[in-house]
């Protein structure tokens, strides 16, 4: 039986980025999503509800002003995803 190679987990790959959906390049919430990495690009994963501003069952909007996000700023925890040791 061929060994498995073994996989190493980034203790960064594990934690919650935060997440701030804005409107007109206003602050409208936050929320907390993570990277996924497969065939060299990353993804970032996280709730519907948050990139749409809707409530999955009823589609209705959740802000009560209207407000639907049409940008999403994401904190990491490094200045490039997947290096260490740099802010």
């Amino acid at each position: 039986m061929t060994a498995r190679p073994q996989i190493l987990i980034d203790p960064l790959t594990v934690c919650s980025l935060l997440l701030e959906t804005r409107v007109n390049n206003q602050p409208l919430g936050t929320a907390t999503g993570f990277c996924v990495t497969k065939a060299n690009s990353t993804f970032l994963i996280t709730n519907w509800h948050v990139v749409s501003g809707r409530n999955p069952d009823t589609n209705a909007l959740l802000s009560t002003t209207g407000a639907v996000p049409d940008q999403l700023r994401v904190v990491h925890h490094a200045s490039r995803v997947g290096v260490q040791g740099q802010a």
